[in-house]
């Protein structure tokens, strides 16, 4: 049934009987073939809205190659023009590494819904978390105006106990310049 579906979700994705398949298996499939589910849904050419909505829905799931294979998809709506609710970005402190890689690329193709970030970055930066810290630093540094918008926040990390704090730090206040000129 999955390679039906995915063959038939490819001929003409939106409305098609074949993609409500396929988001009827990730949602309530075996486990085996949730994952396949997610790959078809996050390799449709055209992005047909019904796929990107069980994408999102599922960003949260307990499997991370789910999580991955949602942010994909994701990905490929939001460089077609896709809107990305700022929620996904939770993701960018997700426990798998793959996950987190996926989220840090999204936040790059999808800048206007990151923009919304900028406050929940700053309120991170109260935190005594390095690591909080440094992820917060670092996807302000992604967000378009997000590290100018947050200078004052910003330099006291320059002389942070963490490295990679400091790190961070700098190369965001570096691309805050840059954007600058």
């Amino acid at each position: 049934r999955l390679t039906v579906a995915r063959a038939v979700a490819w001929i003409e994705p939106a409305g098609n009987p074949g993609v409500s398949l396929l988001i009827a298996l990730l949602g309530r499939g075996p486990a085996m073939v949730r994952p396949a589910a997610a790959d078809a849904l996050s390799e449709l050419g055209n992005a047909p809205p019904e796929s990107l909505a069980a994408l999102l829905r599922h960003v949260e799931d307990p499997d991370p190659r789910i999580r991955k294979l949602a942010l994909e998809g994701l990905e490929r709506g939001a460089r077609k023009g896709a809107e990305i609710p700022a929620r996904v970005f939770v993701l960018l402190r997700d426990t798998d590494r793959d996950v987190r890689e996926r989220a840090w690329t999204l936040l790059q193709v999808a800048p206007e819904a990151a923009r919304t970030l900028i406050p929940q970055c700053r309120e991170a930066l109260k935190s005594m978390d390095a690591e909080q810290c440094r992820v917060a630093i670092s996807a302000l540094r992604w967000v378009k105006g997000g590290a100018a918008e947050s200078l004052p926040a910003l330099l006291p990390f320059l002389s942070s106990k963490d490295s990679d704090v400091r790190m961070a730090t700098a190369n965001c206040l570096g691309s805050a310049g840059a954007a600058a000129k």
